[in-house]
Order: C-alpha cells, then sequence, then structure tokens
C-alpha cells in the first residue's frame, strides 16, 4: 500500500532527519508500505503536496515534525489514515507518538545521584518557539528544581544558542557543576576543554544522545528512533485496518521510552548508592 511521510525542516537545524527516515521507511517496507518521502517547504507548497498524495493514492500519512503550523490548516485530513511521528514546535490535531524526553530526564537526575553528584547543570537550548513536547520537559525541569531544593542538592539551567554554547562559560564557572547535562552532545563539544581543565573533575551526561556521538563514549539517553519508527508505523497501520480516516475526536499522546547508553563521561564519584526520593516501581503501586 502506498503511505506518504511529510517532513518540514527545523530552522534551528536545517537538515533532512535522515536516520529518523531511513528508520520510517524500513518499517513501513516490513510491514508492506511503499513510504514516498516529502519534504513540505516552498518547493511542495501544500497544494501541489495534496495534488501529489491524491495522484499517487495515498491513504497512510505520518506527520513528522512540524515547524509550520499553517500545514495543519491545508490538508485534506478525511482522505487519510494519520499519525504523527516525532516532536517540532507544534501539537499535531491527530495520534502522536514521540519520544518519552520528560522520563529520561528523571532517570538522568537518578542516575548522577546515584554516583554521587550534587550539582547538577542543565545546559539547553534556546528555540524561537516552544517544543511540541515541552510539557514533558518543562514538568520534568520544575520537578528536578523542586526536589532539589527538597533533597538539598542542586539544579540549575543554563540556556544557549547553537554554535554559541561558549556563552554560558561564566555562569557554569559562578555555579561549580559537578556534572552537565547537556540537550544534545553538541554541548559537551563545545564544553569539554574547559571541563578537563577544570580542578575537579565534570562528569556529562547526554538528554538525547545522537548515534554519531557514540564512538566518543557518552552517557546519555539514545536518540536511535528505530523503535519509534517501528511503533509508528504499527499504529498507522492499525488505523488502516480498522478504516480510521481523519482527525479524531480525542487526539491520543503516546511517549515511547529512550534507551539508555553507557560510557566513560560520567564515572561514579563514590560507591553508589540509593538517590533519595527515588521511586521503585511495584506492582502494587500501579494504578488503572
Amino acid at each position: 500500500m502506498p503511505a506518504a511521510l511529510l517532513t518540514q525542516l527545523n530552522p534551528i537545524w536545517p537538515y533532512p532527519p535522515m536516520n529518523f527516515i531511513e528508520a520510517l521507511t524500513r518499517s513501513a517496507r516490513e510491514m508492506g508500505y511503499r513510504l514516498a518521502v516529502y519534504q513540505q517547504d516552498e518547493t511542495m507548497p501544500p497544494e501541489r503536496l495534496q495534488q501529489v498524495l491524491w495522484q499517487t493514492g495515498v491513504e497512510a500519512l505520518l506527520i513528522g515534525p512540524v515547524f509550520d503550523v499553517r500545514i495543519f490548516d491545508r490538508l485534506p485530513w478525511p482522505q487519510f489514515s494519520v499519525l504523527a511521528v516525532g516532536s517540532g514546535h507544534f501539537v499535531p490535531p491527530c495520534h502522536w507518538v514521540t519520544l518519552d524526553v520528560g522520563r529520561a530526564l528523571w532517570d538522568i537526575l537518578n542516575r548522577c545521584l546515584e554516583r554521587g553528584y550534587r550539582r547538577m547543570a542543565l545546559v539547553d537550548y534556546l528555540e524561537p518557539q516552544g517544543p511540541a513536547d515541552a510539557f514533558e520537559r518543562m514538568g520534568a525541569i520544575g520537578w528536578a528544581r523542586h526536589r532539589a531544593r527538597r533533597e538539598g542538592w542542586s539544579f540549575e539551567v543554563f540556556e544557549t544558542l547553537p554554535k554559541r554554547e561558549s556563552a554560558v562559560l561564566e555562569a557554569l564557572r559562578t555555579f561549580h557543576p559537578d556534572a552537565i547535562i547537556g540537550q544534545t552532545p553538541s554541548i559537551w563539544f563545545a564544553l569539554k576543554d574547559w571541563m578537563s581543565r577544570s580542578r575537579q573533575r565534570i562528569g556529562f551526561v547526554a538528554w538525547r544522545l545522537d548515534p554519531p556521538s557514540l564512538p566518543y563514549r557518552l552517557c546519555g539517553f539514545s536518540e536511535d528512533l528505530t523503535p519509534l519508527a517501528a511503533y509508528a508505523i504499527r499504529v498507522l497501520d492499525a488505523e488502516v485496518r480498522a478504516f480510521q480516516r481523519g482527525l479524531p475526536q480525542v487526539p491520543v499522546k503516546q511517549l515511547v521510552p529512550m534507551r539508555w547508553i553507557e560510557g566513560d563521561s560520567l564515572p561514579a564519584r563514590r560507591k553508589p548508592r540509593s538517590a533519595p526520593g527515588r521511586v521503585k516501581r511495584t506492582r502494587a503501586s500501579r494504578v488503572g
């Protein structure tokens, strides 16, 4: 069956998400779909995109991260079984699967505390438009601040821009972190010289660890999108088989866990111990 993936370029990082596209294409092929990829921009206006989708008989449509909200008002939704996958700048009006970045930050802080770190600095990128997963991100950051005050350790957020990461150095020197949580490995590349000159070793962990950075043995949560892609195709296939077309009355967002990658950048500062306030899941504590 013909299917299509609609993508838009991130204005901050204007490169096609090739790893994601390849993972989705591979998973779609395994489920019997021929996935065509269309980058929606000024060369592919919505009117032209509608025509192409109609002429190629597409009934299953994946919406990648969206950075221009106007596309939502220009698609003939009743024509498709549709699913959004990944997070751009806008919340899609359809069912949506994306990575659980909030839970990843929760686990990062637990791992830092277990390994003896007490002053964590999150270096985050400023974005011109709040991300679609801002609720999970900001919820996790707010929880971290509250927990740090309650338990007597330190957590601060430092915001920067791509290719200007060194602008936060003075603030970091004042804060004296013993661990840095970088939104991406780019933070480590920008700060590693300063970190290596510090009198005390500064640990590093990537909130989102992309595959090209794996040879550097950084700790972090993998942004390997293969599991997310495989799950997204299964959800879309279920919609197709149930003949669900158009926008749902109640859009559902599903969060896919990220996988921890162990490396050399977050060594234990002392014998590991249980992190204060860590939640341990048991069968009895599950709700619903």
